[in-house]
């Protein structure tokens, strides 16, 4: 391996555990890091750990990261640019293209996978990765794509995230309001056919066009396909095997051939199906879940290996298990938090409430609208599921019904909000 000699990163946004753990996995490897963030989302810890923090408002204005990727490199040259967070994926690639300086995925594979409905063009030439769609602009253009594709149908926003907008029509009748839904957000509308099964996400690590997978993640959701829960044990199964063999074809097919990236996968009758990727790793804890099962951190593969100061490690022949369950709750204020005792939060690896007395509560339409979690570790990541379910609802949020009209006065702008990223 190549010595550590105060190489310079340059992170381009990066939020909770993940974000924070790269800023700490670059310290510890001897190499100098930049953050570019958006100013509300800055920490004492980023402000602490890293060498520079640069503030923007908003990480998706891809001008303006660029801008501040240039001044830094100007004063102190970048060895390597990179994202950890949706809306920084395409300004790293961007800017890193611009200057000529190394980045895991170039501009063409992080727009790609920004878009389901290019990956679904892409992947229509392969019958073993193709799903039925189109992409929609207009109400009528609906109309025909769902009869073209035959109910049930899968009805959401090209280029949304966490779960926003997200429906399953069964028949006509329903086509509207999941239209009108996905067109508020302000995108292209994605008709595709309902795929029935459960759900994985696949966690790897790519370098140097091998892909090692370290993961697989049960989902857990509402009816609205909002993630309650995530369930993450090493590679280990037959099932697990398809599922693997098909993300690293996916992962061959759209050209990414480094760092880190997170698949959705469905299981159906006739075999997995791709849902979408992102070349990043998962949200909701997920990194930090794996870290807790296999003694990976993904967060510090993004940083060191690419930059030669560690290999990918293999995944452990007999990972244990780990897993994350959301509270949610029914529209209204939240009156209490719930009482967890110190002996059952000792059976947790984190308990935490995003949601405080006072609060308003809105119906679900998103993973900003879950009211905390419990992480717990087990044997298995099904053991520790069931260790989190069950606190979970053994420990509910008193919430005061709503009694007028304003969460749903409130919806729309929420719903904008949440496609922007915040």
């Amino acid at each position: 391996m190549e010595t550590a000699r105060q190489r310079h990163a340059l992170l381009v946004g990066g939020m909770g555990w993940t974000g924070a753990r790269v800023v700490d996995e670059a310290r510890a490897h001897g190499c100098r890091l930049s953050l570019i963030q958006e100013a509300d989302n800055i920490t004492n810890h980023h402000r602490s750990t890293a060498n520079r923090v640069i503030a923007v408002s908003d990480l998706g204005d891809t001008d303006t990261v660029v801008r501040a990727v240039k001044a830094i490199h100007d004063r102190d040259p970048v060895d390597y640019i990179l994202s950890v967070t949706e809306f920084g994926l395409v300004p790293a690639a961007v800017a890193a293209q611009e200057l000529g300086v190394r980045t895991p995925v170039p501009v063409d594979v992080a727009t790609l996978l920004r878009s389901k409905s290019r990956m679904r063009d892409m992947l229509g030439g392969h019958p073993d990765l193709a799903v039925r769609s189109h992409r929609c602009f207009t109400y009528e253009e609906v109309v025909r794509a769902a009869d073209d594709v035959g109910y049930p149908v899968i009805v959401k926003p090209d280029d949304a995230w966490g779960s926003l907008g997200v429906r399953r029509v069964d028949d006509a009748t329903g086509l509207r309001t999941a239209f009108e839904e996905s067109d508020d957000i302000g995108c292209a509308v994605l008709v595709e056919e309902f795929l029935e099964g459960p759900e994985y996400s696949v966690e790897a690590f790519s370098h140097a066009g091998r892909h090692h997978v370290l993961a697989v993640t049960r989902k857990v959701k509402l009816p609205n396909f909002v993630e309650i829960g995530h369930v993450v044990s090493g590679v280990q199964s037959d099932g697990d095997s398809a599922v693997v063999r098909l993300v690293t074809r996916f992962l061959d097919i759209v050209g990414l051939t480094d760092g880190n990236s997170h698949t959705e996968v469905i299981v159906t009758p006739s075999g997995p199906r791709i849902v979408e990727s992102h070349n990043r790793p998962g949200g909701d804890g997920i990194p930090y879940l794996v870290h807790l099962a296999t003694g990976i951190n993904l967060a510090e593969l993004a940083v060191a290996v690419p930059l030669g100061l560690m290999e990918v490690p293999p995944p452990p022949p007999r990972p244990t298990g780990a897993a994350v369950h959301f509270w949610v709750g029914e529209p209204g204020t939240v009156v209490t938090v719930p009482r967890v005792p110190d002996a059952v939060r000792e059976q947790c690896t984190e308990v935490t409430f995003t949601a405080r007395p006072g609060q308003r509560v809105s119906e679900v339409l998103h993973s900003f609208d879950r009211l905390g979690f419990v992480m717990t570790r087990g044997a298995t990541g099904e053991d520790a599921f069931a260790r989190a379910r069950d606190i979970v609802e053994s420990h509910p949020f008193e919430i005061a019904p709503a009694v007028d009209d304003e969460l749903e006065s409130e919806r729309l702008d929420r719903v904008r909000r949440y496609a922007r990223g915040g």
